[in-house]
């Protein structure tokens, strides 16, 4: 039966192959498949491939490495059929690998050993990964006629690794890790000295504050005592003041009854002469000659003694005129 079936696996294509010859330009995709005896079936991986690539490369004075980078690449499934006619089962051998181990000695060779292992290790990853990628695509000349197809893989953004290389013939990275070592032991002392200076800041910070509270309080203190202060004397003067109000107006109510008292008078003296002025009015209508000749004869008799004669009428008549004469 498995002379007339093949299984193609998940995340796996199959090229079938007779004689040497591609039977189809579209692959298998996974799943059981019916093939005559006389085929071969060729399985291409599709799914993410973590390669590991060592290499050796020396820097431009002299120092000589072995590292080690790690790639991630993928072959796409509709890319399947070129790349095999162009690199065979294993497109990755010259595209991944080989290339991998000749951009990492380029890369080496325009660095110094210092550069290559410490200063720029940093951008190793981004450098590699920017010049595998740009390998996988298809290239035109200078009339644009494309001389190589794409290689059908992709390099997974990110998953570019190049690992700390070991130096062959230098001690490089023991006096990089005394320099290191020393370079810590330095900035260490500047820490520590950062620390104590901060510190003391911190103390002498501390202390200011204290001091800035002393002086709030301080403050506090004295407004609070000249807020007392101009209390009492608001009070004082809204008392003057108060007092002030009372007295005026206990001096016009005391001229409001001088003035009433004073009508009052006034009133009682004019009726008064009023009624003398009427009296004597009176007293002049009433003193006539008669009503006087009368009260004569009245005074007279009350005070003398009675008399007997012929004559008393001209006695008493001639004496009333004496008298009112």
């Amino acid at each position: 039966l498995t002379m007339f079936t093949h299984v193609t696996p998940h995340q796996t294509v199959t090229i079938v192959v007779v004689f040497g010859r591609i039977v189809s330009n579209e692959p298998w995709l996974p799943g059981l498949h019916w093939k005559p005896p006389w085929a071969s079936c060729i399985d291409m991986f599709t799914g993410p491939d973590k390669d590991e690539v060592s290499y050796t490369c020396g820097t431009n004075d002299g120092v000589r490495f072995n590292g080690t980078v790690v790639v991630t690449n993928q072959l796409s499934a509709e890319n399947a059929v070129s790349a095999y006619r162009q690199y065979g089962k294993d497109p990755d051998r010259q595209n991944v690998y080989d290339m991998s181990e000749y951009h990492m000695q380029s890369i080496c060779s325009n660095m110094t050993a210092r550069e290559f292992f410490v200063d720029k290790f940093d951008i190793l990853d981004d450098l590699l990964e920017e010049k595998l990628a740009e390998g996988q695509k298809a290239r035109y000349d200078d009339q644009g006629i494309m001389v190589r197809p794409a290689t059908g893989l992709h390099i997974v953004e990110g998953k570019v690794k190049v690992f700390k290389p070991v130096p062959i013939n230098s001690n490089i990275d023991e006096l990089i890790k005394k320099e290191a070592e020393h370079q810590q032991a330095v900035r260490t002392a500047k820490e520590q000295r950062k620390v104590d200076a901060a510190i003391a800041d911190n103390l002498a910070a501390k202390q200011i504050a204290e001091l800035d509270r002393e002086r709030a309080r301080n403050k506090m203190q004295e407004q609070r005592h000249t807020d007392t202060q101009q209390a009492e004397l608001a009070r004082a003067q809204d008392k003057l003041e108060a007092e002030l109000k009372r007295l005026e107006i206990q001096h016009k109510m005391e001229r409001a009854t001088a003035a009433k008292d004073a009508n009052v008078t006034l009133i009682n003296a004019q009726a008064k002469a009023h009624a003398t002025e009427m009296e004597a009015i009176a007293n002049e209508k009433l003193l006539t000659d008669a009503y006087l000749k009368g009260k004569a004869i009245d005074a007279f008799f009350n005070n003398n003694k009675v008399v007997m004669g012929d004559s008393i009428p001209s006695a008493w008549v001639g004496l009333a005129d004496n008298i009112l004469n």
